[in-house]
């Protein structure tokens, strides 16, 4: 190799260089398409009974359940005011289900989305919110045989309760 041929290989080796650190940079900077990142200030919540057809429902602002039962236009019953529950803060993950007579909201209820629907909106899982049926759904422990998931579904509780 003489001279001139070894200055361009080095020349060449530090472009190369320059051109993917710079490219990983740009990707640095930036989630992934496969990423969904938890803090850019989406509440992810599922409508239940009272909203009409099921879905969910995407928040932006920092709302509460008043309004969230809002949207559906009904009234509410004055008892139902007084509840403190009602103005807590909407936390993504929540599932609201309204109890209705006559176009009047009586009550309602929040429970947590399945954990399917949670994994598919990017919504992390807590394992103390989880059913057995939830469990079953992540990769590696549904995979298994029926009878080998509930064995260890319930090894997992077991070691949630004694905090191991």
């Amino acid at each position: 190799m003489n001279r001139h041929s070894g200055y361009l290989s080095l020349i060449g080796f530090i472009l190369i260089v320059l051109v993917v650190h710079d490219s990983r940079a740009i990707f640095d900077s930036e989630d992934g398409p496969f990423l969904i990142s938890g803090n850019d200030g989406r509440i992810m919540v599922e409508l239940g009974n009272g909203f009409g057809r099921g879905k969910v429902h995407q928040f932006i602002d920092g709302t509460d359940w008043l309004a969230v039962i809002k949207m559906t236009n009904f009234d509410l019953d004055k008892n139902l005011l007084s509840s403190n529950q009602l103005h807590n803060a909407v936390e993504a993950g929540r599932r609201i289900d309204l109890i209705v007579q006559d176009a009047v909201v009586e009550g309602f209820s929040l429970s947590w989305m399945t954990a399917g629907k949670r994994l598919a909106l990017g919504i992390s899982l807590h394992p103390d919110r989880m059913t057995e049926t939830d469990w079953l759904v992540l990769p590696g422990i549904g995979e298994n045989s029926p009878a080998e998931s509930k064995k260890t579904v319930k090894l997992m509780a077991i070691l949630m309760i004694f905090q191991i």
